[in-house]
């Protein structure tokens, strides 16, 4: 539910360089995590001189009435003085710094982003931007939506004005995402791909306007533009959400974005039921927690499964993936065929063969396409994998047993009779000392 709490005020350039200012009036910010930071982020901004703004998601979500709220901050004037100023009030440290004239800092294990404020030019469609430094006016021009492109005030007073230059606070309400300009699409790609994932985790729309020039960007093949590098982090932004995956492809299908990363995607019916089946069985086999850590891999697995047989090295290559990753995708039904054979009546250390070097992805994706293949991931989660020998090779040796490949094999066999119920723990080792003595003599 939107905050409407906030008095508010808004600040526009009249075209003439000069700032039309609205009778300024707080903003309030609720006592919490956020707040305390913002404070000693005040007291630093005060100590450097500097006017400190918090900026972007974070403003947006605490005008939506969140709680967990992101800390982006932008300075005007000398950001390592207020890096300095900050450090030395809280205890924390800066971590990094980058060319974009921005730095993070933590403190006791809470993030926070700082930016100089910037102007920003693209020197070309797609491009990397090159960066200098402006006003906050100029750093919430360059922003990708309205919704995105507000400000409140830090230092020297925080809460004391509120910035919203672009109508955002509108658009929050209307639940509508705008571009703040024609060329924003164009300039930079990725965006299109963030209006996607916020589309799908907020339940907004985008507006006529932004969608008609998201149409245009796409079927202009604006994503072939960016890296792969650039174009695989931000289709898992848009993909890394397991409550919201589903929905986004919906939307990204709809608009031809599916298509404009390549053309041998396909999001039907079949597909999106597999898909939710799968994300169901990582949540359930797994935990939530690798769900929420897999949910990309995942749902490039599911996309990469059809009738083209090429499609799943392409899309390794040209999404970047990481190098395991790249591999599970790559080699989809040649890692997982030997699995698919598997039946009901098959033997538990035959399935724990075919499966136990399987991902956690791998896994839940067979364990969506048929009920037999499901109970033997289970089985494979909650027994076959867990299970450890109560012996080991030195057990055989003071029995005995002499060092050879005869020794590596008695205690497979016997890992696979424990498997398949063929003896219990207390007869691994008379089991394990006879298979020795069989396969020395064979040998």
């Amino acid at each position: 539910m939107l905050d409407r709490s906030c008095a508010w005020v808004s600040e526009r350039d009249d075209g003439r360089g000069a700032l039309r200012v609205a009778t300024p009036r707080s903003i309030r910010i609720p006592e919490g995590r956020a707040r305390s930071i913002l404070e000693l982020a005040c007291g630093a901004g005060v100590d450097a001189s500097c006017t400190v703004w918090w900026v972007g998601g974070g403003v947006r979500d605490l005008l939506r009435g969140e709680g967990n709220l992101d800390l982006d901050l932008v300075v005007e004037g000398d950001m390592d003085a207020f890096l300095d100023a900050f450090v030395a009030r809280s205890g924390g440290a800066v971590v990094s710094r980058s060319r974009f004239l921005t730095a993070r800092l933590r403190l006791a294990g809470e993030r926070l982003d700082v930016a100089r404020a910037r102007q920003e030019r693209y020197p070309a469609p797609g491009a990397l931007p090159v960066v200098a430094e402006g006003t906050v006016l100029d750093d919430l021009g360059r922003r990708d939506f309205s919704v995105n492109a507000m400000a409140i005030s830090v230092a020297p007073e925080l809460g004391a004005r509120f910035l919203d230059p672009h109508d955002g606070r509108r658009d929050l309400v209307a639940r509508q995402l705008r571009i703040l300009h024609p060329g924003s699409f164009e300039d930079d790609p990725t965006r299109i791909l963030r209006a996607i994932d916020f589309a799908a985790r907020f339940g907004f729309a985008l507006e006529p306007g932004t969608e008609a020039e998201a149409r245009s960007i796409l079927a202009a093949g604006g994503l072939l533009r960016l890296s792969p590098r650039r174009r695989g982090a931000a289709l898992e932004r848009m993909l890394g959400r397991p409550r919201t995956a589903v929905l986004a492809l919906d939307l990204a299908q709809e608009l031809g974005a599916l298509h404009a990363i390549d053309t041998g995607l396909r999001w039907d019916a079949e597909t999106r039921f597999r898909l939710i089946r799968s994300l169901s069985a990582l949540e359930r086999e797994s935990g939530a927690a690798a769900a929420a850590t897999n949910c990309f891999l995942l749902t490039v697995l599911i996309l990469a499964e059809n009738d083209d047989l090429k499609l799943p090295a392409r899309l390794a290559g040209s999404l970047s993936l990481h190098r395991g990753s790249a591999t599970i995708v790559a080699e989809l039904r040649e890692r997982s065929a030997e699995a698919m054979r598997l039946g009901p009546r098959s033997r538990a250390s035959h399935a724990h063969r075919c499966l136990r070097s399987l991902h956690e992805v791998e896994l839940a994706r067979l364990a969506a396409l048929r009920e037999d293949l499901e109970s033997w991931v289970r089985r494979e989660n909650e027994t076959m994998r867990p299970l450890r020998l109560t012996i080991s090779g030195d057990d055989l040796r003071r029995r005995g047993v002499v060092e050879g490949p005869h020794l590596g094999r008695a205690l497979l066999r016997t890992l696979d009779a424990r498997l398949d119920g063929e003896i219990a723990a207390t007869g691994e080792l008379a089991f394990a000392l006879a298979v020795a003595s069989e396969s020395r003599s064979e040998s």
